[in-house]
């Protein structure tokens, strides 16, 4: 009987260490996909803060381009209302001569 239970218990160990070195394995898989994974959102990490900084400079060059417009405009009403008033000097001069 004790033989059987020698032989019942170095199956059991070995099926023990069988598993325990599956187990390693597949850790050592996990492991390195963790690792990869990890890898990959600090690369996204890195380029959403890039990207964050191109869409601020653009925003400020937006902000800038606006305001050169806008002034840009008021200067055009001025020209216009100028033009408007030499035409209207340029029609009163033609008449009156």
């Amino acid at each position: 009987m004790e033989e059987k239970d020698d032989v019942l218990i170095t199956e059991i160990v070995k099926k023990v260490r069988e598993e325990l070195k599956n187990l390693e394995l597949e850790k050592n898989v996990v492991m390195n996909s963790l690792r990869e994974v990890s890898d990959q959102i600090k690369t996204l990490d890195k380029k959403e803060m890039e990207l964050r900084g191109k869409i601020e400079a653009l925003v400020r060059r937006e902000a800038e381009l606006s305001e050169r417009k806008v002034k840009l405009e008021k200067r055009l009403e001025e020209i216009k209302r100028k033009l408007a008033k030499l035409s209207e000097a340029q029609k009163s001069i033609t008449e009156a001569f």
